[in-house]
């Protein structure tokens, strides 16, 4: 399928997509016919693309939004846009800025809740006397 005239320039930014990842994105985006995606793995490589883009995902970073006049949506691939947030950026109304705040908030709540768990009932010191082949009963917070 060719893209049209004008497509929806999309700049994933990330460093942790592998080939088959990025494969899968552009063959997704060829679906709505209307959408571009361009993955890179470097800043450097961002600022190259940038003027030229309409969204910006993955590691938000200043100097990639002022280096793209076109800039409309920027989402962040964590919770944190504590670095990403300039006055230069939020003070542009035309951007629509989200995160990924609260996706995960109940495996992490759960996995604390586990994490204390495992630490009152001494499972550290259980496994370590496991494989030391001792059978102790672990000292209970």
């Amino acid at each position: 399928m060719t893209l049209p005239e004008n497509p929806v320039k999309i700049l994933l930014h990330v460093s942790y997509f592998g080939d088959e990842e990025v494969a899968t994105l552009q063959e997704i985006a060829t679906v709505y016919g209307d959408h571009q995606i361009d993955c890179v793995r470097s800043e450097e490589e961002a600022l190259k693309l940038a003027p030229d883009i309409d969204v910006l995902m993955g590691r938000i970073t200043p100097a990639i939004c002022l280096a793209a006049p076109k800039l409309r949506w920027v989402q962040a691939d964590g919770a944190g846009m504590d670095k990403a947030l300039t006055p230069e950026l939020v003070t542009r109304e035309e951007i629509t800025v989200t995160n990924m705040a609260g996706l995960y908030a109940v495996q992490v709540s759960e996995h604390a809740w586990a994490l204390l768990l495992a630490l009152a009932r001494g499972i550290g010191t259980t496994a370590v006397h496991q494989q030391e082949g001792l059978w102790k009963q672990p000292t209970v917070v």
